[in-house]
């Protein structure tokens, strides 16, 4: 599980033709964040943690909701696997879209979100 080098990213690479966000905003804002230094550094942090991560998970289990582009480029769907393994209680769904899910499937991100915490509250 890695995220990938984005110095050459295409920001609608994985989604559906016709961008809600335009792509030249995606990319004004991948360069006033300077997206290669800061995803350097999660890739860092992700590689390095992931193992304190997967060792919280399995001593609490608690539940979660895994919703993940299975076309995105940037942290591709190999990455969401692994959750299955070290959870017990966990709702998995790859939708049809890349990086920026939100974009394209925001409502039904929120629909799963709102019947997943409406679940594990009661």
């Amino acid at each position: 599980m890695g995220a990938k080098d984005v110095s050459d990213f295409k920001p609608r690479a994985g989604h559906r033709p016709g961008p809600l966000i335009p792509a030249s905003i995606l990319q004004l804002g991948q360069r006033l964040v300077g997206a290669r230094r800061v995803t350097d550094q999660l890739r860092g942090d992700m590689v390095t943690e992931y193992p304190k991560w997967q060792a919280l998970f399995r001593e609490h289990q608690p539940p979660a909701l895994i919703v993940w582009g299975k076309n995105d480029h940037i942290f591709p769907a190999d990455g969401a696997h692994p959750y299955k393994a070290d959870l017990n209680d966990v709702e998995f769904h790859l939708l049809d879209t890349g990086h920026f899910a939100l974009e394209e499937y925001g409502d039904v991100i929120a629909a799963e979100m709102q019947d997943f915490l409406g679940r594990i509250t009661k």
